[in-house]
């Protein structure tokens, strides 16, 4: 599995404290996500290398940290980072 570091800019939204805790996987669907919003989770497993069974339970862990949200219903679900003011 590929896990990408990247710099944050000083002006972003994103929580430092919240993703500071994340571990790796979750930080590579956090990262995918980031730069692939609206991403159904059969892409987020072939491009994370994630099987879908781990992959599922992370998205709901990234869920219920409130950092990701599900957007869509079935089989339609893709997912997108959470809105800070939400």
């Amino acid at each position: 599995m590929l896990v990408r570091f990247q710099q944050i800019p000083a002006n972003s939204s994103i929580d430092i404290d919240a993703i500071s805790d994340l571990s790796a996987n979750e930080l590579a669907v956090y990262d995918y996500i980031r730069e692939n919003p609206r991403s159904g989770a059969a892409e987020i497993s072939n491009e994370t290398g994630l099987q879908r069974r781990t992959l599922t339970n992370v998205l709901k862990r990234l869920q219920k940290k409130s950092l990701v949200v599900a957007i869509g219903t079935n089989r339609a679900i893709t997912y997108t980072l959470k809105s800070p003011n939400k």
